[in-house]
């Protein structure tokens, strides 16, 4: 990980809210999605809508997250056609049910590639009360 994107996430932990998980029962999954700036205020006002992944159009409609922070990086920005430009972190709060009934591991079409271990398909559209932080990367902050 570049220094660059060590402090970004780092800013991150300041702006996105940490939640310890209590007891062994869990209430909710925090997961991270990417996307172009110019996407943040609508995502905020409607939520994130479930569609094909941009990159393959064999994939199933969906909302493509990761689970840990750390695998938003350089490369994984590249793969996503957002390597060097203003690109936004949106955390969301999935309740348990959902993800029970909704989310299943994607990680291992990532694998292959050698970038994400944590990715995940969510399939339905995420409501907008479901987001609690979103973190513009300006184009000064965005990895190269």
């Amino acid at each position: 990980m570049t220094d660059k994107m060590a402090g970004i996430l780092q800013d991150l932990d300041l702006q996105l809210s940490v939640r310890p998980v209590s007891g062994i029962e869990y209430k909710s999954t925090v997961a991270y999605h990417v996307t172009s700036a110019s996407n943040a205020e609508k995502i905020k006002d409607q939520g994130i809508k479930a569609k094909s992944s941009k990159q393959s159009f064999d994939r199933d409609s969906a909302v493509y997250f990761f689970l840990e922070r750390d695998e938003i990086n350089d490369v994984n920005l590249d793969i996503l056609g957002l390597a060097n430009e203003q690109y936004a972190i949106i955390e969301v709060v999935i309740p348990a049910d959902k993800v029970e009934d909704n989310m299943i591991w994607d990680a291992l079409y990532n694998v292959t590639f050698g970038t994400s271990r944590s990715a995940v398909q969510y399939l339905d559209n995420v409501p907008a009360n479901w987001i609690t932080a979103i973190k513009v990367i300006t184009e000064e902050e965005a990895v190269s």
